[in-house]
């Protein structure tokens, strides 16, 4: 088996590369029987892919989609390594919707090692750990907004717009932080029987938009 990190050359029973000391990580995915069939194996080069972990809550099994040329090859789970078979030559390799062009080499080389590197704080990147192949660099492609994603903002902006009113209806109360009247009083307590539901109603969609908007941006393992 080869390091995901620099392509040495490692027993199959390694814990760590003896080249740069990366941690070896097995794979979780048997080379693609699709791809495999249709080239010979004489022409096919290995292809590595690692996803990088993201520790957080509600991450863990998300899963990211592997294309070759705009052809689906496999899944890869959130931390995880697969290996696929791909030809020499000039390919588009898509994970999740990040996006890379390589130029495969030649047989005899080590296998080409491809990192994607994502996470809450991190910009999402392919890395390729051979910089000499890479034709295009990484890109992240404009997802369009789904039908949850819209309904999300739909609610989150008419909650926002309800909490606004209430806070408007608020600064009509009489005397606040004096002496009020009975009436005013009364006056006062039918404003913020008025403007509660406005105030608490759009904070909670608000928080419902909120959440259909993360859950649309995030596909779970099925």
């Amino acid at each position: 088996m080869f390091c995901s990190k620099c392509g040495n050359t490692l027993a199959n029973d390694s814990d760590f590369c003896s080249k740069c000391g990366m941690q070896i990580m097995p794979t979780n995915s048997e080379p693609n029987s699709s791809l495999t069939d249709s080239m010979p194996q004489t022409d096919s080069m290995q292809l590595i892919i690692t996803i990088g972990k993201a520790m957080a809550a509600g991450l863990s099994n998300l899963i990211f989609h592997v294309f070759i040329d705009g052809a689906k090859v496999g899944e890869i789970l959130n931390g995880e390594t697969a290996s696929y078979k791909i030809s020499p030559g000039e390919h588009i390799i898509k994970i999740g919707a990040c996006s890379i062009g390589i130029r495969v080499p030649s047989i005899g080389n080590p296998p080409v090692v491809l990192l994607l590197k994502w996470g809450l704080d991190i910009k999402p990147e392919i890395v390729c750990h051979q910089q000499q192949i890479v034709t295009q660099p990484s890109v992240v492609d404009k997802v369009k907004a789904t039908t949850q994603t819209k309904l999300g903002y739909f609610f989150a902006g008419f909650g926002i717009i309800g909490f606004v009113v209430g806070l408007l209806i608020f600064q009509t109360l009489e005397g606040t932080g004096s002496i009020v009247t009975p009436g005013q009083h009364s006056a006062n307590l039918n404003i913020l029987d008025f403007a509660l539901p406005f105030v608490i109603g759009g904070l909670a969609l608000v928080i419902f938009g909120a959440v259909l908007i993360i859950l649309s941006s995030l596909k779970p393992r099925k």
